[in-house]
């Protein structure tokens, strides 16, 4: 009974860890807001003699970044008549918006029911409100989509602005499950490569793991895989955290793979390489003097 439980605890361990995420990834849900944009309502139709041209001031931001956030994201964006002209401020004072199409490169569509937008007139400045739900409601995969906003009230001229949406995978225990994956797999290879690799029979006797699982707990193996993380943590962070739309296609997951093994492997095989030349100098010196 012991031999057995030694034999297959290594396998119950590692295990766990993925199963955890796994379960973690399921319960990771989307808040269900109940129409959070319901503050952003189309007005009456007006008339107005002199439609005014409007224009976006200088430095206003037309990029909403959601990043990993489910939540409901609003932005308001300034316009102001161009040439000193005043828009009628005549009742009401909200201002006809029409939303065209947001889609990404790849022609997928941004769901349009999540898209709302009006615009308000305070003073001589109208303010495009508009207000995005990422929700259980209106779910949409990741990426950049870009769209525009169409002002079609009679007392502004027709024009069109263009508004960037980013959205990052927001279940980030997948990713993460990722990375313990390749830190599995990239220590696996590096003591395969320091050991020699095995033949067939060998890479399928349970012992093999048991014999991994101890070189990880030496001083090699404890330095080389803490490296080998430290680089893959790098190139999680730099490829999914950092990334303002990451998740876009299954490409981006294999990129994202094969950055964290790389990482890994290359800084743990250079840091075992270069302990072991440490290592070899020190052996001889001691049978020298062994035979002296």
């Amino acid at each position: 009974m012991r031999g057995w439980i030694g034999k297959w605890l290594p396998f119950v361990l590692l295990s766990l860890p993925v199963i955890f995420l796994l379960i973690l990834a399921l319960l990771v849900v989307q808040p269900s807001d109940s129409d959070p944009c319901r503050d952003l309502r189309a007005p009456e139709i007006v008339e107005a003699d002199e439609p005014v041209e409007l224009a976006v001031r200088q430095g206003e931001i037309t990029t909403l970044a959601f990043g990993r956030s489910y939540e409901t994201k609003r932005l308001t964006i300034g316009l102001e008549p161009k040439g000193g002209a005043r828009v009628d401020p005549q009742d009401p004072p909200n201002l006809r918006v029409a939303v065209t199409e947001f889609r990404r490169s790849d022609d997928a569509r941004f769901l349009p029911r999540a898209i709302h937008a009006n615009a308000t007139l305070e003073g001589n400045l109208v303010r495009l409100r508009i207000c995005i739900e990422r929700n259980s409601m209106a779910r949409v995969d990741p990426g950049t989509y870009t769209g525009q906003f169409l002002f079609t009230d009679r007392r502004v001229q027709q024009m069109a602005v263009p508004v960037i949406i980013t959205l990052s995978w927001p279940n980030w225990p997948v990713p993460f499950l990722l990375l313990y994956l390749v830190i599995l797999g990239g220590t696996a290879y590096v003591y395969a490569i320091r050991k020699g690799f095995p033949g067939e029979d060998d890479f399928l006797r349970v012992d093999a793991l048991t014999e991994l699982m101890r070189w990880s707990l030496t001083w090699s193996g404890v330095v080389a895989i803490a490296v080998g993380t430290a680089a893959a943590l790098s190139a999680y962070t730099a490829t999914y955290l950092a990334s303002p739309d990451w998740g876009a296609g299954f490409a981006q997951f294999l990129g994202l793979i094969a950055a964290m093994f790389t990482a890994f492997v290359t800084t743990a095989t250079a840091t075992n390489i270069a302990r072991n030349r440490n290592e070899k100098p020190r052996d001889e010196g001691t049978e020298t003097a062994t035979q002296n």
